[in-house]
């Protein structure tokens, strides 16, 4: 468990990115965790894109989008170094 203790003088705001890299072994998962740190943004506006996406498929009728994707998308690194949707 993460426990942050920070204090804020007023007016002040902090921004925390949590980003989860696991792999199958400690150099990829490291590896993975520094690249998406370094794409965290780019990754961020597509993850809320995607829930976006969903959230109006909720409420269309006949869609078949949240039964197609029960679990979140996951990313996979390229040979570019960037990360991809899988």
């Amino acid at each position: 468990m993460l426990v942050f203790d920070v204090e804020l003088g007023a007016g002040e705001s902090k921004e925390f990115r949590y980003f989860n890299a696991i792999a199958a072994d400690k150099t990829l998962a490291l590896d993975l965790f520094e690249k998406g740190q370094r794409t965290f943004d780019d990754l961020l506006q597509h993850s809320e894109q995607i829930f976006n996406d969903l959230i109006s498929c909720a409420f269309a009728p006949g869609n078949s989008e949240l039964v197609a994707r029960p679990t979140p998308p996951k990313f996979t690194p390229t040979a570019a170094g960037q990360l991809r949707p899988v």
